[in-house]
């Protein structure tokens, strides 16, 4: 789903409610360890200091779910 946000040039800024928290698909790409998907939403101008509902950057949201050594 969140490849498609990328094709079809959507505003990956933009904060979407994403299982049930207000969120850029960063922070949850972050969330899930998605290694590839992270890479590829920054490569596309995805902002890395976008704040989600709860003030959390999409590296705070990967530390909050014990995902960091994998990035």
């Amino acid at each position: 789903m969140l490849h498609i946000l990328v094709y079809t040039k959507k505003n990956l800024n933009e904060k979407y409610i994403i299982e049930g928290r207000k969120q850029t698909v960063l922070h949850y790409a972050c969330a899930k360890s998605s290694v590839e998907l992270v890479e590829l939403l920054v490569r596309n101008g995805c902002d890395v200091q976008a704040e989600d509902e709860d003030s959390c950057k999409p590296i705070e949201r990967a530390l909050l779910s014990n995902n960091v050594r994998r990035f």
